[in-house]
């Protein structure tokens, strides 16, 4: 099942059921930065409460993880476009005509999209962080509350 395309309250991730050994194992694959918002997810849930994995929960929280899931798709759809543009833009530099101008257009453009790439990896890497200190920081709060 693809969670991806299809989130379950902002949750991203693929689940693939292996069968092994006459046993049924699932397996999630996400990103790193699926993960970090999982396990957010999964701090309020334990903090705030529980139900918000599943929908419910007050609004504020709902809407924090709605949004945030919906910025962490946005920075990894941006991610691979990138990615695509520049193998693109590789594959024209290489069969360019002589056009001197031609070519230099790619070599500008292609720069571009490399620098935005490198824009778009830190931004995630910020979000990142972010999530990571968020998810401490309830920790910390569930802590005290035992």
């Amino acid at each position: 099942m693809d969670r991806r395309t299809n989130p379950s309250y902002g949750y991203r991730a693929v689940h693939v059921i292996v069968e092994t050994g006459g046993l049924s194992v699932e397996v999630q694959v996400r990103s790193s930065l699926q993960h970090v918002w999982a396990e957010l997810s999964e701090r309020l849930s334990d903090v705030v409460d529980s139900s918000i994995k599943y929908g419910g929960g007050d609004k504020p929280t709902r809407e924090l993880l709605t949004s945030t899931s919906h910025l962490v798709s946005q920075l990894e759809e941006m991610e691979q476009d990138s990615l695509e543009m520049q193998v693109t833009l590789a594959s024209l530099q290489e069969q360019a005509p002589a056009d001197e101008r031609f070519r230099n257009e790619i070599i500008r453009v292609k720069s571009e999209v490399v620098r935005a790439f490198d824009e778009i990896v830190l931004r995630k890497e910020e979000l990142i962080q972010l999530f990571q200190r968020m998810t401490s920081g309830l920790e910390s709060k569930k802590g005290l509350e035992q």
